[in-house]
């Protein structure tokens, strides 16, 4: 899984991926 690519587009729609408080 590409943090990178996945965490800027996951953030907009799923940030619960991986900003989970």
């Amino acid at each position: 899984m590409a943090r990178s690519s996945t965490a800027s587009s996951s953030r907009a729609h799923t940030p619960i991926l991986f900003t989970s408080p």
